[in-house]
Formats: C-alpha cells, structure tokens, sequence
C-alpha cells in the first residue's frame, strides 16, 4: 500500500485490508492515496497442511503394525483434525523420520525454530526427537501465530523455519517437494495452498477450533507463542487495491478504460486454485523461479475465458487521439511572403528616388544620412518577417527573431529624432555653435538609445537565452494532440525594450510640436505625428494582441500578425515620411512654389471660415482669429521668401565661420523679430545654419 502511495506502481491485485489495518486507515481512509477497488474474488487462508494420500495411508499402517486396524481406520479418516496429531502413535512417526538427505540439498538453509519446553530440539536424523516437526517458511508471516497454537492447545510440535525461496533459492517448497518424492507425509504451515495444487497428491488442510475475533484478541505475535491464538488462521478476502489517479482518469485518457476493467475483474476461487493447480506441479519449488510459464498459464486462462473478460471485463471506450506537426498553412505563408516582398520592393524604391533627387532642396532638406538611416532601420524591420516562413525553427533563427525587429525600430527611431533634434536646436534654441549640430556631432545621439537596446538584448540573451520549444495542444472535440515547433522568449525583457522604444517615440513627438513653426522646407512636424501615429498604433493593438494569441496557441494567426505588425507600419511610415517629398521633387516644385501653395490653401480656408452663417459676435470672433492666422501665414512666408534670397550668401558665409567663434551666427541669433523685417532676417539666418549643418 506504500508503494501506491509513494507512486511506484500503480494497481495491487491482492491485498488484505483486514489484516492492515493501520495502513488502510492511513493511506485509504485519512490520506485517501490509495483506493479499495473491490473484492478480488478469492479468499485465502493461511493453515497447517498435510498430504491428501500419504498421511491417512501412514496412519492405517501405524495402527495395523500395533494390531489395532479399526483404530487405525478411525484414525486416517479423521487426519484433517488437528486432535489426531496428539495421539502418541502419530507425534512418534513424524518424530522418526530421518530428513538428512533432505537438508543436506545445497543451499537449503534453516533461518530459525520454535521448540517449546514440553519438546527436544528437532534432530533431521530423527534420533532423540520426541515431538512433530511443523516446516514453515518465514517467521515473519503470521508471526507468533503458531507458537501460540502450540502453547494453547499443549501441541507435541516444534517449528523450524526454510525461507521463502523467492529470491530464487532453495527454500520451503524445495522442502516439501523433496518430502514428495520420497512418498512420505510432512506437517507444513503454509500460506494458502490449493488442495488439489498436485493433482492426485492433493494437499489438505488441518482443521482447528474456528477463528473468532476473540480469539485473537489477544495476539502478541510473540515468538516463543506468549498469547491467546488458540484457534484456527482467519480467512481473509483479498481486495484489490489502486491509486485514485488511474481509477479517477479523465474520458480521453486510456487508464480510464483500465480503471473499469480493474474493478470489474474478478477471479473465482475455483479458477484461482486451478491456476494454482496448473503452475505450481512445473516449477522446482513454491519461489517463483519461472515466470515464462506463469505467463503461458494466465495466457491460456484468458484464452479459455475469453466471453468472460471479454464482455464483462473489458470496455473500449478510448478512441486514440491522432497525433500532428503543426505546418504553417500555405496560405498564411504566401501573405507574409508577400507583403514582406511589398515591403522590400517599397524602401528600395525610396532609397532609390531620394538618391535620384538628392540635390533638390526638398529632399536635400530632409538630412539625407539620417535619412538612408532611417530607411535602413524600417528595411530591417519588414526583412526579419522573412524568419517566420521557417516552420521548425532553430536557436540561430530564434536569436535573429528576438534581435532583428526592436534593433531596426530602434535604429530608425534614432535616425529620425536625430534629424528632429537638429531643426528644434537651429529653429526653436539659441545656437552658437554650428557644429553642434552636423551630422559628427548628432550621431551620438543616434548611437545611445542604438546603444541601450543592444544592451538590453545582450542581457536577455545571456540571462535567458531564446530557442527553439515544442508545445502540445489537445484539440478535444476532433481528438487531436499537435505539437507546435515555436521559440520561446523571455517576455519581461521585451516588454522592457517595448517600453524604450516608446519612450523614444514621445521624446521625437514632443521635439516636432515644438519644431513645428520652422519653415516648410525644414518642417516634418505632419509627417512626423503620421508616422510615430502609425507606429504607436501597430504597438498598442499588435503587442497586446500577439500575447493573447500566444496564450491560445493559434500560433498561425499570431504569426500572421506579427508579419502585418512588421511589414505595414513600416511601410506606411515610409510613405508618410517621403512620399509627398519625393512626389514634389520628381514634379519638379521649388520650395518658393510650396510656399505659395501652402499660402493659397490658407487663404482659401480663411475665405471659407468667413462664408459660415452664424451670428454677428461669432462671425467677428471668427474674423479675428483668421486674421491673426492669416498675419502669422505671411509673416513665415515672408521668411521663407526671404531665406530664399539669401540662402547662398548665409550658406557660404556659415561655411567660412570657425567653430570657435561663428560672429557672424552670433548676430543673427541676437536679432529680435519685433518686426515683419527683423523676423525675415532671424528666420533667413536660421535657414543658412540649416542648409549650412544639411
């Protein structure tokens, strides 16, 4: 029962509750570790045994010897009565018998003895004895059990002890067979022994008073028989014992249909004593030294009984599941392939147009290395969607899915609040120093958070290293267990690289508002806010929603969506970045042209704002507003048309200027625009530092 409990098997076929009962209230009762399946369908009771033909034989020859055969008669009818073996004709044959040959069998060794003071010791030899030697096999079965019968009954018998024998060596049943062979009646304690165990050299058990609970109330099991067994061993149904984790199985789970099977099983007694009968006659002796034919003999009992276990038995209600490898469907595959390859195709084109009109102001205007950077960044994002078209990934792979996509963002995250930091500095700040903010001097600023994301990354992958993991899923309505080759990460770092990565987006957010009143030529602040949108956007719903599906293991859909979250964005960032830019400078417009479209628009708004119905003091509050709009309007174009005129002159005077000390900067910037005129002077030299550091 231990054992079950502890978990080192599982099913117990034969077990007596009765005769534990500490451990069938520990472990079945209290603990409830282990489960009482049922009556096993046998009982067996432990005895004191004699041979069927050999004993009743010797007592009608003892008592003809003496002249005496009606006594002799009575005597063998009644052998199975434990009175009998008092009588001192009886106690002097079993005392004669010389067992020399017997014990001399190499190996087969007495472990102990039993003689009360009433007995001599027991001599094999049969010199001296005096009383009837009882072989048994362990004294640790039953034990004191028949010490007490023989103190309590004032019996004429001693006890000697052979072992088991299974382990194999010569032991108790070696005995008894040797006494077999040479045809002459033995007394044995035995644990239960069939009676027809030999076939026509049946074994009988002797009868003793009934067992009563009384009776054995007092049992001390005390070795020298200090107790109060007077009477006969109990007769002990055997049950059959589990634990509760086979017999409490789920439906899906096969040792559901084994746990029925395990308490409907049930074996007569008759059927017991047969294969009892069947297998003992083959073997050398009682100790269970050749399983192959205990084997052959269950075999061919359930062969023989196949209607019983069969129908009574056995139930097959377990359908095994269907085992796959999770393939990424050819659809999903082909999408991510394809808007990948959009992807690519889109930042290749870019590249290459604003290669093409590099020298146009428009595009000049943009910081063309940061740009490329920028580009470069996104490109790096939409390639790692390329990782997940491998189906069983490995731990290179799994690494370059972890690394690729937050290393490009932040690369091209860096670029762009390089450039931002740079028209804020010329636009919004007091710049002394024109070096301050060439692109030498701004690509530290790239390379920090560059710097600090690697960093993270190094740690995750030296801490918790990503690889490649096998996850089952059981599909219980269409009984279906998937494996799923995925990689698996450590999410704690990544949300932390996630939470970098946002806060570069608001510090680049925050620098174009406060940029956003630099002239057109110089101002990203819309294009900007699209972008860092698109990409705030894509992380709110996409990282959210790739932990969700994780959790569900619909590992085809959270890959299709982190192929959409890498591809897209980035796209779209690319296109709100560049598009309108590139479009202007392959039609050829100038910057004094934008200009004049952007004041057109303006003016028509205005124009528009004035035709809305409403009532006097609305319509005046309206006017005012517009008006100031529209003198602030004019005032930057006024700037800008001025910046034109003069960009060349400040251009190649800011060129000539030491970084040391740029007087002619110096000047500009102590300018105050109280003034349209002053305003055009300050703004046209902050458009010579820009063109200057571009």
């Amino acid at each position: 029962m231990a054992r079950i409990n502890n978990g080192y098997t599982d099913v117990l076929a034969e077990y007596q509750l009765d005769v534990f009962p500490a451990d069938t209230n520990t472990y079945v009762e209290v603990a409830q570790t282990v489960e009482d399946s049922g009556f096993s369908g046998y009982m067996i009771q432990a005895g004191i045994y004699v041979p069927d033909v050999f004993t009743p034989m010797a007592f009608q020859n003892i008592y003809t010897a003496i002249g005496n055969p009606t006594l002799g008669q009575m005597v063998a009818e009644s052998f199975q009565y434990w009175t009998v073996f008092n009588r001192p004709e009886v106690v002097a044959y079993y005392a004669a018998q010389n067992d020399t040959s017997i014990v001399s069998i190499p190996g087969l060794t007495m472990i102990g003895n039993f003689t009360p003071e009433w007995c001599n010791a027991w001599n094999p030899s049969g010199i001296g004895n005096n009383c009837i030697d009882i072989k048994s096999e362990d004294p640790n079965l039953d034990p004191g059990v028949v010490q007490q019968m023989i103190r309590n009954l004032k019996l004429n018998m001693t006890v000697s002890y052979w072992g088991t024998g299974l382990d194999g060596t010569p032991g108790f049943g070696t005995y008894l067979k040797a006494k077999l062979l040479k045809m002459e009646s033995f007394v044995a304690k035995s644990g239960y022994i069939p009676e027809n165990i030999y076939g026509s050299l049946a074994i009988k058990r002797v009868q003793f008073p009934p067992y009563s609970q009384a009776c054995y109330a007092g049992n001390t099991q005390n070795s020298q028989g200090y107790g109060s067994v007077a009477c006969d061993f109990p007769i002990n149904k055997l049950h059959k014992i589990s634990s509760p984790k086979v017999m409490t199985a789920d439906l899906r789970d096969p040792r559901k249909d084994f746990g029925l099977f395990y308490r409907r099983m049930k074996i007569s007694q008759a059927d017991m004593d047969d294969l009892w009968g069947q297998d003992i006659p083959q073997t050398s002796s009682f100790n269970g030294a050749h399983l192959g034919i205990e084997y052959q003999i269950a075999c061919g009992h359930l062969k023989n009984n196949t209607a019983v276990w069969a129908s009574q038995w056995v139930s097959n209600s377990y359908v095994a599941p269907r085992y796959e490898n999770w393939t990424f469907d050819a659809g999903a595959k082909n999408f991510l392939a394809a808007i990948s390859a959009i992807g690519i195709f889109v930042a290749l084109v870019v590249v290459a147009l604003l290669l093409c009109y590099r020298s146009h102001d428009l595009i000049k205007a943009l910081s063309m290395n940061f740009t490329i950077i920028t580009v470069f960044g996104l490109l790096l994002v939409i390639l790692s969607t390329q990782l997940y078209l491998l189906e069983k990934p490995g731990k290179t792979n799994c690494t370059a899915r972890l690394w690729l996509p937050p290393l490009g963002f932040v690369i091209g995250l860096s670029a762009l609040g390089a450039k931002t930091y740079r028209i804020y500095r010329i636009f919004t700040k007091t710049l002394e120093n024109s070096q301050m903010v060439t692109d030498a001097a701004l690509i530290k600023l790239l390379i920090f958070p560059v710097l600090l994301v690697v960093t993270l990354l190094a740690i995750q992958t030296a801490v918790a290293p990503p690889g490649p993991e096998s996850i089952v899923v059981e599909d219980t309505s269409a009984n279906v267990i998937t494996t799923y080759d995925v990689c698996k990460f450590d999410t704690t770092f990544y949300f932390v690289i996630v939470s970098v990565l946002g806060a570069i987006v608001i510090c680049i957010t925050k620098l174009a508002y406060d940029s956003r009143e630099a002239p057109l030529q110089f101002n990203e602040a819309k294009e900007l806010g699209m972008s860092l949108y698109t990409a705030v956007i894509s992380g709110f719903v996409g990282v959210p929603l790739i932990a969700w599906l994780e959790s569900q293991q619909e590992f085809t859909a959270m890959y299709v969506t982190i192929g959409v979250i890498q591809c897209i964005p980035p796209v779209v960032m690319l296109l709100f970045l560049f598009a309108v830019r590139i479009f202007d400078a392959i039609r050829g417009i100038s910057v004094e042209e934008m200009n004049e479209k952007a004041s057109r628009r303006i003016n028509l708004t205005a124009s528009r704002s004035n035709a809305v119905p409403g009532n006097g003091q609305t319509r005046f509050k309206r006017t005012q507003m517009i008006t100031k709009d529209s003198k602030l309007v004019e005032s930057k174009m006024m700037i800008a048309t001025a910046s034109t005129a003069r960009a060349g002159i400040l251009s190649e005077k800011a060129k000539n200027l030491s970084p040391s000390n740029p007087a002619g900067l110096s000047k500009s910037k102590h300018m105050s625009p109280t003034d349209l005129g002053s305003a055009s002077a300050s703004g046209s030299a902050h458009i010579g530092i820009a063109n200057t550091a571009l």
